[in-house]
């Protein structure tokens, strides 16, 4: 082969790959990007999971920053519609050498249901008037 048909093969198999690969992330779901803080006992929650488990579609979640906050981009946010969200701080206890949520017993018992829609991304969670 002459140094132009390969030329024009590579350039064939790149305007190819980019096609395959164009639009993977979109999986069709109609999802909902999300942001917000949790607060608890009128402090930023850091180091806290919260996880959204809609009605249909797969589970979404975060983890919070030392100011509480956490964001969840739309190609990987909750679908829209209800979901159960809960929020879970996983540490080991002092005197245990077993990973356990710390959260009281409330929190983890019984989630908070929220419907999403396009409209709403903003999600702030107090833990001390947690519903």
């Amino acid at each position: 082969m002459k140094r132009s048909e390969y030329f024009r093969l590579g350039v064939v198999v790149a305007v190819l790959s980019v096609a395959a690969f164009a639009g993977c992330s979109n999986d069709g779901l109609d999802r909902v990007g999300i942001s917000g803080r949790v607060t608890f006992e009128g402090k930023p929650l850091e180091g806290a999971e919260v996880s959204f488990r809609p009605e249909y579609g797969p589970n979404a979640g975060g983890l919070t920053d030392a100011d509480g906050v956490y964001l969840i981009d739309k190609s990987f946010g909750p679908v829209s519609g209800k979901c159960e969200v809960r929020v879970a701080k996983m540490a080991i206890p002092e005197g245990s050498s077993y990973v356990t949520n710390i959260l009281p017993g409330e929190f983890q018992n019984k989630p908070m249901i929220v419907k999403f829609d396009d409209r709403q991304n903003t999600l702030d969670i107090d833990l001390d008037t947690w519903d």
